[in-house]
């Protein structure tokens, strides 16, 4: 069985920095933290969390699907995670745009036929627009928002969850606190991301029974608070 409070404790060395890595070390031993042979899906992991993300999977011996749309980091992150895997895993890079319905489509069978299951799904693709009620552009905003945040979480998520009742595996989708919290600037961001912590409550209800895992971390940009929910 995977554990909720692993997954949550590598995010936590991200959002937190040194304070909480220094913690981990001293808490907890290399065996509590072992994803050896584990199939671990990122989407956005060509930078920030979602590549932080990668390289912890990756030190602790998961095979990886790191997903990207910009090649060049996504070149990069997997020739650093190549250098630090444990035990010889596997890192299979695959660009993929997710708001295009066939490039996930295309990627989960792609994962699959590689590594013949999915053990766990990061859904960390993400990105924020200013506007505000009175943008003239605010539909195409809210579309381009929507389609990144949201949509692009529900489709990975119907994709990927066949294979993660089989292995009763693990998803977590990285939200944001202005998903609960108002922000007249990022009215699309807050709309969209609201959206995926419904979306995540409810499919909780339908996978847990199955043996799936469903969770949701919530994080302020500045890393200043972070919220952990288990559902």
């Amino acid at each position: 069985m995977i554990s909720n409070l692993k997954i949550f404790l590598i995010s936590l060395v991200w959002i937190c920095g040194s304070q909480a890595n220094d913690f981990l070390q001293s808490a907890w031993s290399e065996s509590e933290f072992d994803f050896s042979d584990k199939v671990v899906l990122i989407t956005g992991a060509s930078g920030g969390l979602g590549a932080h993300l990668a390289r912890e999977f990756a030190k602790n011996g998961a095979h990886l699907i790191v997903n990207g749309r910009r090649k060049n980091s996504l070149i990069k992150i997997t020739r650093q995670l190549q250098e630090i895997t444990l035990n010889h895993a596997r890192i299979f890079p695959y660009l993929a745009d997710v708001t295009k319905s066939d490039q996930l489509a295309a990627m989960v069978n792609a994962s699959v036929a590689r590594f013949g299951r999915i053990d766990i799904l990061i859904n960390n693709a993400g990105g924020g627009v200013l506007s505000s009620i009175s943008d003239p552009n605010l539909s195409q905003k809210m579309h381009q928002m929507m389609d990144l945040n949201f949509h692009s979480v529900v489709e990975l998520t119907h994709l990927t969850a066949p294979y993660l009742e089989r292995s009763k595996g693990v998803i977590v989708t990285i939200s944001s606190i202005l998903g609960q919290k108002a922000n007249q600037y990022f009215m699309p961001y807050c709309a969209a991301k609201a959206a995926v912590d419904m979306f995540v409550k409810s499919i909780a209800l339908e996978l847990g029974p199955k043996g799936v895992r469903v969770n949701l971390v919530r994080y302020e940009e500045k890393r200043s608070e972070v919220k952990w929910i288990t559902l």
